[in-house]
């Protein structure tokens, strides 16, 4: 790993290839995941990474033991999926994790305060152990400043 690597935890890297890209561009090394089950691995037992990215609302892929997630799927509930990023959180800063020190950005979909599917977005994931929230369709959403944000985070290390 390069001294600043910044990984992704979300469904389609298509979906924020322009967030990997520009930071790239700044000499930012990425990994990208697309399934809590190998990023959990990773995160655990892995890479040590400068700051991680989850998108709360992510599959558990075929390769994910976690007793928790694996509770939450069988619930059947597809809105529940939020808690499969809740999980990834709370695994990467428990105290064996490699990354237990590392920043995590929350960067998810839901209303920080009045989400319907996952209420108190923000309070419920930064209790987790995120160090941001970030909702991505706020009306006044600012790409620039959650850019410069992510790129001060990863430098922190």
């Amino acid at each position: 790993m390069t001294a600043h690597t910044i990984a992704w935890l979300a469904d389609s890297r298509r979906d924020i290839s322009s967030y990997i890209e520009s930071l790239e561009y700044l000499g930012f090394s990425t990994a990208f995941h697309s399934h809590a089950g190998p990023a959990i691995e990773d995160f655990l037992r892995g890479n040590k990474y400068s700051l991680i990215v989850v998108s709360p609302d992510i599959a558990p892929g075929l390769k994910c033991d976690d007793p928790v997630i694996t509770r939450i799927m069988s619930s059947g509930a597809k809105n529940d999926y939020w808690k499969i990023g809740l999980r990834v959180v709370e695994l990467t800063h428990s105290s064996d994790s490699a990354n237990r020190e590392t920043p995590i950005v929350v960067a998810g979909f839901h209303d920080p305060e009045y989400s319907v599917l996952c209420p108190k977005a923000r309070e419920t994931f930064l209790r987790a152990g995120a160090t941001e929230y970030v909702n991505l369709v706020a009306q006044k959403f600012d790409f620039n400043a959650f850019h410069r944000r992510l790129e001060q985070l990863a430098r922190k290390v």
